[in-house]
This record gives structure tokens, C-alpha cells and sequence, in this order.
């Protein structure tokens, strides 16, 4: 599944699809590690908004990892970085168990125009 993600010569369609399938999978351990690394050679590298943003929605399976966290984290932090891509982040952060972490992010964003008042929503729970 990972090469099909990381595969530039690869349909558009099938790396969206298969990123969709990460996002909800049961992911045997011994695979997991080498497909969150794909998953993050993919969000930094592709130039290919579609399959981007889906890799990003994957990440959510993902959360457990540092690294995962860590490239949400700069994504969802970057005024400069496209408002929906932002916005799927934001959804991986949310679902952080690492409440003091996330919160960490969050009251960063109660400094963003863009996701205050989600920041705040997800704070007061």
C-alpha cells in the first residue's frame, strides 16, 4: 500500500484511494512503522495537492508517533500553508492523546484568525 502513496508515476486516484484506506485500516504492527514514515516522505515531498491532503487525513491513524505529531504540529502552525490542508491537520491534532500536547497546540492557535473559535470549541472540552 505505501508504494503505491509514495509512487510519483502512480494514478492520482489510486494514491488518494489508498491513502483513504490508511485513515480507517487496522494496521499490523510490523508494517505500521514503515508506512508512517511513507506517509510523512509523502506529505513533505509530493507536489500534488490531492494526494497531500489525503496522506494528511491518513496521519490520524497515525497519531501515536512523534514524528506524526511533530509534522502536524508544523503544518497546522504555518499561516503560510494552505488553509484546507491546515484544516485536515487540525483534525489530526484533535485526536492527539497526548492531551497536554495538543492543548500546547491549540492555545497556539487561539493566536490564529483562521482557527480560533475551533481551537477554543476543542479546548473547552
Amino acid at each position: 500500500m505505501d508504494h503505491i502513496i509514495q509512487d510519483e508515476e502512480e494514478y492520482d486516484l489510486a494514491r488518494t484511494e489508498a491513502s483513504k484506506i490508511l485513515e480507517i485500516a487496522e494496521i499490523p504492527g510490523h508494517i505500521k512503522d514503515k508506512i508512517m514514515k511513507t506517509l510523512i516522505g509523502v506529505i513533505e515531498n509530493t507536489e500534488d495537492y490531492d494526494v497531500k491532503n489525503y496522506a494528511i487525513s491518513a496521519m490520524v491513524n497515525f497519531v501515536e508517533y512523534s514524528q506524526i505529531r511533530t509534522v502536524a504540529k508544523n503544518l497546522v502552525l504555518n499561516i503560510d500553508e494552505d488553509i484546507d490542508i491546515r484544516y485536515n491537520t487540525f483534525d489530526v491534532i484533535k485526536k492527539t492523546s497526548d492531551i497536554d500536547e495538543r492543548n500546547e497546540i491549540l492555545k497556539k492557535l487561539l493566536n490564529d484568525t483562521d482557527f480560533q473559535k475551533s481551537a477554543r470549541t476543542v479546548l473547552s472540552f
